[in-house]
């Protein structure tokens, strides 16, 4: 959720594949990383942060976010999960 709630504000995020979910790993402000090198770690967010640059504010973000990822799809998943059931 953390990772849900970052990217919801618009802040890019760096974390490993247990943190950073599979549908979010593709965009260019998510950075999945799998060492425990400082130097690495730390490269990494420079990355991020110049990827972060280039999007033309945080709102583009959220709204990407919010458009995969918000709670009107959050509902449709949890019904379709539920039909699915019954």
């Amino acid at each position: 959720m953390a990772i849900l709630e970052s990217l919801c504000c618009g802040i890019p995020v760096v974390g490993t594949k247990w943190a950073i979910g599979k549908e979010l790993r593709d965009y260019d402000f998510t950075k999945v990383i799998e060492t425990a090198d400082c130097a690495t770690i730390l490269n990494h967010i420079k990355n991020v942060y110049e990827k972060y640059n280039t999007f033309s504010t945080r709102t583009e973000i959220h709204k990407t976010i919010v458009a995969k990822f918000g709670r009107e799809q959050y509902e449709q998943r949890v019904l379709e999960l539920v039909k699915t059931r019954m």
